[in-house]
């Protein structure tokens, strides 16, 4: 039997090489000679957890910490873990405890601040990094930092910070986030030159993140052609796993659902005047934007992407009753009411909040449960131009998260499938929809917000036109669009790439999906 310290070099080796199946069997292996030892069962969450398995993560870490209960990494890697599934309030808890267990750890501080960053909580992220640079000054603290400011708009705050720490930020190796940084100032040769002197490493994670940040350098000076060839390397760097039948039985299950909704339909709760507002739609298709909009009213608290409704879908599956789902959900809402109102200035603490938005775009697929578990809810559904949509979805680095996002045919295949979707709730609507073209939100803005805010019996007012100015930061793939004045720049932007973009033409009409080009 190996010694426990040379099958932990085993180990760690075989996971930077990418061997992740080896090093599970290893990670196994000092489970079953060393049960004692927490370390066989870390090494397998963290085996879990590179290779996606998230909540077979979670329980292996779970029995390191029944082994050695003082671990704030391992409590820490669980969080990580349980922000991968959708679990934000559970992952809040774990990194709780790994800070109370490591108050000065700078490392554990920066992921809880980006962990927080990416729930839209720019501020209460900016002070875990401020904190943390006050202990130490690392890489990570400067370039987490740097990221706040990026995400925050403030392009002049933005520029102070990288001319302060120009030096540490360029001594960081493949850096992404400061080539980043250089193309929202606007200084795409510095870019580029940047991205293009990187040396690189293995991970698709980084691959993928550097071809996105070049392709979108190459973009914002004109070149096109070469924007595209370098976007088409980074959806290369994942292999095509769209799986086309799944998508067309998620088709054909909420069709088949909408019979049930009256039949199943929960009791609405009279004595709450919260109601849930669902923005709904394919991925890009403006559905951040309407929700910046809606956050300037007091009344509505904007609660971003919230993965909750497929969950509750899985769990209903499995047998859970809709009244213990509709529970379970509000008790969700209910922690992010409360975050909101720490968070909120005297005059929003005062106001009564009506609606909160779950602005998770796939839950078009799910409105038939949404209406069994929330008759009272409304629904915001997005439309914009197939054509636009699709290389919007091209362009941005998904990574994993959206399989058909790397491919044009299968693009063109998930915009069919919700165009179909889209019709059968036309005609038979399961809960309130009101439905909006992104092009004539860009067009007539004052019009369509006027209507938006009449469905939801709200009053309109001039704040509305300054949504961009909004305290609230939106951290999803549209995060930067969101902080300009309304435009139309990104109408028609596929005719920038009509050449490139034949394969998804084609794709389109033999789905029967019109491109909205002349045939």
């Amino acid at each position: 039997m190996e010694s426990i310290d040379k099958q932990e070099s085993q180990f760690i080796s075989l996971m930077s090489k990418g061997a992740i199946d080896q090093a599970l069997v290893i990670a196994n292996q000092m489970s079953v000679e060393y049960p004692d030892s927490s370390k066989g069962y870390t090494f397998l969450g963290d085996a879990f957890r590179t290779k996606g398995e998230y909540q077979k993560s979670i329980s292996c870490y779970s029995l390191s910490i029944d082994k050695e209960p003082l671990q704030p990494l391992v409590f820490t890697a669980m969080g990580e873990s349980a922000n991968l599934l959708g679990r934000s309030g559970e992952a809040f808890q774990y990194f709780q405890r790994a800070l109370e267990l490591a108050p000065d750890d700078t490392h554990i501080m920066c992921i809880v601040a980006e962990f927080l960053l990416n729930a839209g909580y720019v501020d209460d992220a900016k002070q875990f990094y401020e904190h943390a640079l006050s202990i130490a000054t690392n890489d990570e603290i400067i370039n987490g930092l740097m990221e706040v400011y990026l995400y925050g708009g403030d392009k002049e705050a933005l520029r102070s910070f990288v001319k302060k720490y120009k030096n540490p930020l360029k001594r960081i190796a493949n850096n992404t986030r400061l080539a980043k940084a250089y193309i929202s100032l606007g200084e795409t040769d510095a870019a580029i030159k940047l991205l293009t002197k990187m040396k690189g490493r293995k991970d698709k994670l980084w691959q993928s993140a550097y071809y996105s940040t070049l392709a979108e350098a190459y973009e914002k000076q004109g070149d096109y052609r070469e924007a595209f060839r370098t976007y088409k390397k980074q959806n290369e760097v994942y292999p095509d796993s769209y799986q086309a039948k799944d998508v067309e039985s998620l088709l054909h299950r909420a069709i088949d659902d909408t019979a049930q909704v009256l039949e199943d339909q929960i009791k609405g709760d009279d004595s709450s005047l919260l109601q849930p507002l669902f923005i709904v739609g394919v991925p890009r298709s403006g559905t951040t934007l309407v929700e910046q909009i809606l956050n300037t009213s007091p009344e509505i608290v904007a609660a971003g992407e919230l993965k909750y409704i497929p969950a509750a879908f899985e769990q209903y599956s499995r047998g859970k009753s809709l009244d213990e789902l509709a529970s379970w959900y509000r008790e969700k809402i209910d922690f992010i009411l409360r975050e909101n109102a720490m968070q909120g200035d005297s005059q929003t603490k005062n106001k009564i909040t009506k609606w909160v938005v779950d602005k998770l775009p796939g839950n078009f697929f799910n409105l038939s449960l949404i209406a069994r578990l929330f008759p009272n809810a409304k629904v915001i559904y997005l439309n914009r131009s197939p054509l636009d949509t699709g290389l919007s979805v091209y362009k941005q680095n998904f990574s994993t998260a959206h399989s058909y996002a790397t491919r044009l045919e299968n693009i063109a295949h998930f915009i069919s499938v919700e165009r179909r979707l889209q019709k059968h709730w036309q005609d038979h609507p399961p809960l309130p929809i009101h439905f909006m073209n992104y092009e004539d939100l860009t067009a007539n803005f004052e019009g369509e917000t006027k209507r938006l805010f009449e469905f939801l019996e709200l009053p309109w007012n001039h704040d509305v036109e300054n949504f961009y100015q909004s305290d609230r930061f939106a951290v999803t793939a549209s995060w930067d669009q969101v902080r300009n004045p309304i435009n139309r720049k990104s109408v028609g932007a596929y005719r920038r790439y009509e050449k490139e973009l034949q394969p998804l033409v084609k794709a389109l009409r033999s789905y029967g999906v019109s491109p909205g080009i002349s045939e």
